[in-house]
Parts: C-alpha cells; structure tokens; sequence
C-alpha cells in the first residue's frame, strides 16, 4: 500500500524528470548567468527570445524558475535549486500541516 510520502516522492520525480533537453539548457544557463529577463538570458544563449520565453513559464510551472521582479516590461527569473523547488513543491503538497489529523 502507497503512503502519502510515497505518492509525494513518486509526484517529485515525476516533476524533476521533466527537466530535460531544453528546459534543463536554460535552467543551467540562468543558474550560471544569474538573476535575468528572458530577453538578456536569450542573448547570453545566443538564442532566440520566443525559444527562452515558454521554458522559462515552464520552468515557472515546474517550480525550478521564479518571477523576481520586473525591468520595464520584462519579468526578471532566478532559477531554484532542486533543493528550493523539492521544498516550493512539498510545501503547495500539504499548505496547512497543522490541519493533518494523526492517529
């Protein structure tokens, strides 16, 4: 029989499994470049922006990227570590741990 932990960490890797391929490519590079609009991390990956925009909503989704702040009209990103995003994702899993009965 499946606990609750286990279904969380089943979910968890469903998740981080997802960060792949090109998702996993601007992850890195906004790790490594730091705190920045999608248009500056396109130019630091010599990419296209409309390539950068939907992994970064994704990345959002997924928990591993989130919205900082705004320069004009650009969202400003900080990538998560899979530390912060397990974390983020654990705590949308159960928002009120004091109303889990025990017994």
């Amino acid at each position: 029989m499946l606990t609750t932990t286990d279904i969380k960490r089943d979910n968890w890797q469903a998740i981080a499994e997802q960060l792949t391929d090109r998702r996993l490519a601007v992850w890195r590079a906004l790790i490594h470049r730091g705190e920045s609009t999608s248009r500056k991390l396109a130019n630091y990956m010599d990419e296209d922006v409309l390539t950068i925009r939907p992994r970064l909503t994704e990345l959002m989704q997924l928990g591993f990227v989130i919205l900082t702040g705004k320069q004009g009209h650009e969202g400003t990103y900080r990538a998560c570590s899979q530390e912060e995003a397990h974390k983020e994702f654990l705590a949308r899993q159960n928002p009120n741990p004091q109303s889990e009965l025990s017994f």
